[in-house]
């Protein structure tokens, strides 16, 4: 299976710490390989979801890039208590990464239409994507 990115998918992963772009290569990775195994996508296993209203037709992964650095604040103890569920709530709104995409079995392809943080993400590639629909 063939794994085709944006070019702001592209971007964004560049700009990102070498840590967190190997997370998403692994995660990229896992999920090409169950689509190629199994023809099925491991929706629980690796946090996808099938969008509605304008993006129907795609799938949504989350990726969380932020708990690493969540942990080494609290054991350096710079964390605390009281303020500890404000920044869980920022890590589960602000910090997960997204990953648009669509799978089509018979071109036997992944195209990743976006790859970025929560609201930027959905309108930065609706370009992209409603191109793609116009060329089909």
């Amino acid at each position: 299976m063939e794994l085709i990115l944006s070019k702001q998918a592209i971007k964004f992963v560049k700009k990102l710490a070498p840590k967190e772009q190997e997370r998403i290569r692994e995660k990229l990775a896992s999920l090409l390989g169950s689509v190629e195994e199994s023809g099925l996508i491991p929706s629980g296993e690796l946090d996808i979801k099938t969008l509605e209203g304008e993006w129907k037709d795609c799938l949504r992964m989350l990726i969380g890039i932020a708990v690493l650095m969540l942990v080494k604040c609290i054991r350096v103890g710079a964390i605390r208590q009281f303020a500890l569920r404000s920044v869980l709530h920022q890590i589960d709104n602000c910090y997960k990464v997204r990953i648009l995409f669509t799978v089509d079995l018979e071109k036997d392809e992944l195209q990743v239409y976006g790859i970025g943080f929560r609201g930027d993400i959905y309108k930065s590639s609706k370009i992209i994507y409603d191109h793609i629909l116009r060329l089909t």
